[in-house]
């Protein structure tokens, strides 16, 4: 990905950032007309096509022209020989299962209006979490635009819940 805007950190967290968006997007869409289970199965499925596309578009190049930069060579560099990966795996797997599952279901019950304010603790768990796990702090401007969104996002909730109330 470090081709399209010339800084592969850059590129990493555009990426991620428009996967989250689609896969709230189809979360909305699918959570009131479907069950949990359907709803989970199209949001990881963008989110599986999503991650090879980025997988693909940051091999090709570095294999020899492969299809798609896949190779047993590529496949046998990022495969674990620790057997405690796998269960960290298989605890993540489910974790993120539970997770999702209650997300779906807070759509279904709730609305977006509603649920907008909790998607902010994002911001802050990543800022604790990137204090204590990488020892980083988020610059002035990188605070100046969160705040700036909470707010925006914050007013937009409270516009839209005066006009529910009228």
């Amino acid at each position: 990905l470090s081709h399209l805007c010339g800084d592969e950190e850059f590129d990493l967290a555009l990426a991620a950032a428009v996967m989250n968006a689609l896969i709230q997007v189809t979360t909305r869409m699918l959570g009131s007309t479907e069950n949990n289970f359907t709803t989970m199965f199209y949001a990881a499925l963008i989110g599986t096509i999503g991650s090879l596309a980025a997988v693909a578009l940051t091999s090709v190049g570095n294999s020899g022209g492969e299809v798609l930069g896949m190779s047993a060579k590529l496949l046998n560099t990022f495969w674990p020989e620790d057997p405690w990966f796998f269960v960290v795996l298989a605890a993540l797997t489910s974790t993120t299962f539970v997770v999702a599952f209650t997300i779906f279901k807070a759509y279904q019950l709730a609305t977006a209006s509603f649920l907008a304010p909790f998607t902010y603790a994002d911001m802050a768990w990543a800022v604790i979490f990137g204090f204590f796990f990488f020892n980083e702090w988020p610059d002035v401007w990188t605070l100046v635009g969160a705040a700036i969104l909470i707010i925006a996002g914050l007013y937009v909730v409270y516009r839209e819940r005066v006009q529910e109330q009228q």
